[in-house]
C-alpha cells in the first residue's frame, strides 16, 4: 500500500510538471491520467492475486534413487513437471535413476514448477590402455593415469624378449571396463631372474 501511495505522488508530480511545461489544458489531461493511475495498479493487483497468489504451494519431494517413471508419477500428483538436465556417473545408484535434483528436496515451490533431474549413467567406463611391449615398471603409472589399477603379476619366460617386458594383459587393450578395475599382466623373465629369491619384481 505504501508503494502504491508513493507511486501516485510521483505520478501526479510528473503529470503536473508535464502540464506546466507543455502549457496544456490541465483538467482535460490530468483527470484521465489520474484515473488511469488509480485503476492500473488495482487491475494489476487483482491480476496477480487471481492468477499467481492463488496457485497452491507444494513441497518438493526427495527423488534421489527413483526411476523416471516413479518420478513422473510422484511429481504429477503434486502438480509439478520434470526435466532431464543431464547424465552423471554414480556407481552407487542404478542406471536411469535420479542422482540429484533442482530445486532440492524440501523446498517450497508453486504448483506447475519444473524440477530438473540429473540421472545416473552408472559407473564411469574406461578403455583399457595397451601395456603390451612396455617395461613392467611403467604399468602402474599408466593404469593409474586412466583410473585403473595394476592387478596380479605373473612371470613368463621368453627367449625373444628382454626381462621385464609385458607380454600379455587381462583385460585386453581397448576393452571397456569400470573405473578402478584391476588389470593383470604377464611379464617376461630371464632364467637368472627366476632363480632369484622372490621371483620377478617391479622396480
Amino acid at each position: 500500500m505504501l508503494a502504491y501511495i508513493l507511486f501516485l505522488i510521483i505520478f501526479s508530480a510528473a503529470v503536473s510538471i508535464l502540464v506546466i511545461k507543455l502549457k496544456l489544458p490541465a483538467p482535460r489531461i490530468v483527470i484521465p491520467l489520474v484515473v488511469l493511475a488509480i485503476i492500473a495498479p488495482l487491475a494489476g493487483y487483482y491480476f496477480v492475486e487471481r492468477y499467481f497468489s492463488s496457485i497452491p504451494i507444494v513441497i518438493v519431494p526427495n527423488l534421489k534413487g527413483d526411476s523416471l517413471e516413479q518420478v513422473a508419477t510422484r511429481l504429477g500428483k503434486l502438480g509439478l513437471t520434470l526435466e532431464e538436465a543431464g547424465d552423471v556417473y554414480d556407481p552407487t545408484l542404478p542406471v536411469g535413476t535420479v542422482v540429484s535434483q533442482r530445486p532440492a528436496a524440501g523446498k517450497k515451490v508453486k504448483a506447475g514448477r519444473m524440477i530438473k533431474l540429473f540421472i545416473s549413467s552408472g559407473t564411469r567406463k574406461i578403455l583399457v590402455p595397451n601395456l603390451l611391449g612396455r617395461p613392467a615398471d611403467q604399468a602402474d603409472a599408466v593404469l593409474m593415469a586412466d583410473g585403473l589399477a595394476l592387478g596380479k603379476i605373473e612371470e613368463d619366460f621368453s627367449s625373444e624378449t628382454g626381462s621385464g617386458i609385458i607380454l600379455s594383459q587381462n583385460p585386453l587393450p581397448g576393452e571397456e571396463v569400470a573405473a578402478g578395475t584391476s588389470v593383470e599382466v604377464s611379464v617376461s623373465a630371464s632364467p637368472e631372474a627366476k632363480k632369484k629369491e622372490g621371483g620377478f619384481k617391479l622396480w
